[in-house]
């Protein structure tokens, strides 16, 4: 099922909106707060209580999930959503941050992301398509697509190769491209410029649904 957003009300005086997105799995009305359920699980909570509480969708994480309990645990069970006995929706993140949070031990090519697993120190590569492989293993209603470590943070000059590294991964996957990693505002904006020619419908941005 194809997503659908519609906006319910927008505030007279300011840019303020309210908005509805639906999924295979149910809506969400935003803004809405996204509890993470990093590792398939909200830790200490049921997923009635989670229902109970108001929650309308979780983020998993790609990396973690990859690494365990694995793309063919999720193949064997039918998903997440049966594996963790929640269903409403469920946004995976790319696992990009991840990745990018180990400088010491990830190398970034063209064809992605070589790490070493923090659970058995064998290596992976986190590319574009694995990425998606995965994630349609894990069977999220919300995919979002791995980006490139973001090292231009730290180093400007360098920002253009990977901007023009995240368009080429939007080509491979056509699916949410990220906006993040990206601290000055122009450059955001420039992040989105050759992506939205693709004609992507959705952009997470500074990670704000």
């Amino acid at each position: 099922m194809p997503l659908g957003f519609s906006v319910s009300h927008l505030d007279a005086t300011s840019a303020a909106r309210r908005g509805r997105v639906t999924t295979a799995h149910g809506a969400i009305e935003t803004p809405a707060f996204m509890t993470v359920g990093t590792r398939a699980t909200v830790t200490g909570i049921e997923p009635h209580d989670l229902r109970a509480a108001g929650a309308q969708i979780l983020l998993g994480n790609t990396y973690h999930l990859m690494l365990r309990p694995g793309l063919e645990t999720f193949r064997r069970v039918g998903g997440i959503h049966a594996f963790m006995g929640w269903n409403g929706p469920i946004l995976t993140d790319s696992g990009g941050y991840q990745i990018f949070s180990l400088p010491g031990d990830r190398v970034i090519t063209e064809k992605g992301a070589k790490f070493r697993a923090y659970t058995d120190n064998r290596e992976h590569l986190l590319s574009p398509e694995n990425s998606i492989e995965m994630q349609t293993a894990i069977g999220s209603d919300i995919m979002v697509r791995r980006p490139s470590s973001g090292h231009w943070v730290r180093h400007p000059k360098s920002y253009r190769a990977p901007s023009r590294r995240e368009a080429d991964f939007g080509l491979a996957c056509r699916v949410f491209p990220s906006n993040h990693f990206v601290r000055r505002f122009h450059r955001r904006v420039l992040s989105l410029a050759f992506p939205n020619c693709l004609g992507f419908d959705h952009f997470p941005f500074g990670w704000t649904l």
